[in-house]
């Protein structure tokens, strides 16, 4: 979902496809600049990777997992 000038602000979907082994949970986006940097980072600090990216550049997006199992999703923004 976009603003009247294309920028996305909010989505919503369905579990299935790709994201059908993820968690029944609401899904909170946080932007980040460098989608693949942060997903690099995410391992790195123990993390793990749910879902690798999705789509290309701005608005694409991957679902992680906190060391202590907290799940959200990044978004390129």
């Amino acid at each position: 979902m976009n603003t009247a000038d294309g920028q996305p602000v909010a989505g919503i979907c369905q579990r299935g496809g790709s994201l059908s082994e993820l968690p029944p949970v609401w899904l909170v986006y946080f932007g980040v600049k460098d989608l693949k940097a942060s997903l690099e980072e995410c391992r790195n600090l123990s993390g793990k990777v749910l879902s690798e990216r999705q789509g290309e550049g701005r608005g694409s997006y991957a679902i992680i997992e906190y060391p202590a199992g907290a799940i959200c999703a990044l978004s390129q923004i």
